[in-house]
């Protein structure tokens, strides 16, 4: 009886795992799987922030881990897989590395410029409403204008 228990438990065992499906996941080389679950080439960005952190805190100009070499760029965290780079030569390898750079300055770039972009928007609403508080206190409107020491 314990026998026959025990052969449906491991009949019912492999039957299970036979028909479940398999969310297996691969990576290529040079990819990681960040926090949020997201594939990136390199690094996450959550990776590269800290990197740049570390990079301002240490001076360090670049540091391996891992798998992935990390190089300061004007403040800005570039990741190359070491296995990637081992994987080049010559022009093959200075094309790979001017790419990794470049894109990762292009992405600091739309940044700067979305930023950049905001806060001329909120300069120009900020200069629109000094504007309209000026023209209300120039016409005798404007609030909290006290007595001053003009001629009576």
């Amino acid at each position: 009886m314990k026998n026959r228990c025990k052969l449906v438990v491991v009949a019912a065992t492999a039957l299970f795992l036979s028909n479940g499906q398999s969310n297996a996941l691969t990576l290529k080389t040079g990819e990681v799987l960040g926090s949020d679950g997201k594939v990136y080439s390199g690094a996450s960005p959550e990776q590269l922030s800290k990197m740049e952190e570390s990079f301002k805190d240490s001076g360090k100009k670049a540091q391996v881990i891992g798998d992935i070499l990390f190089v300061d760029v004007l403040g800005k965290a570039v990741s190359m897989s070491v296995r990637e780079l081992q994987s080049k030569k010559d022009v093959d390898l200075d094309k790979f590395i001017d790419t990794r750079i470049e894109g990762a300055l292009a992405k600091g770039a739309v940044k700067d410029k979305a930023k950049d972009a905001a806060k001329d928007k909120a300069k120009d609403a900020a200069k629109g409403k000094a504007k309209d508080a000026a023209r209300d206190a120039a016409k005798g409107g404007g609030k909290g204008g006290g007595k001053g020491g003009g001629k009576p």
